[in-house]
């Protein structure tokens, strides 16, 4: 087994903010991706990756509105469901 393959001698411990995140859909999509080329299948990938550009000030405020209006539902849910 060469130096670089070798497994580490220290068990890894990951921070605890770290342990509870679930994992990528980006990553989910590009691993499905792969299987379905390996398959010998023609794969298309149409994802445009992370812009250079800021976003658009109106798609920003848009956002925070969404946000806004889904909590005033998540609350409406919360005190009509108790």
């Amino acid at each position: 087994m060469s130096a670089r393959a070798q497994k580490p001698s220290l068990p890894l411990s990951f921070n605890l903010n770290v342990r509870g995140l679930k994992p990528s859909a980006t990553l989910a999509i590009n691993e499905r991706c792969d299987e379905i080329r390996q398959q010998g299948r023609k794969v298309y990938k149409l994802g445009l990756g992370q812009s250079c550009f800021p976003v658009v000030p109106v798609v920003v405020e848009a956002q925070t509105y969404c946000d806004n209006v889904l909590e005033a539902i998540n609350v409406t849910c919360e005190w009509f469901n108790r």
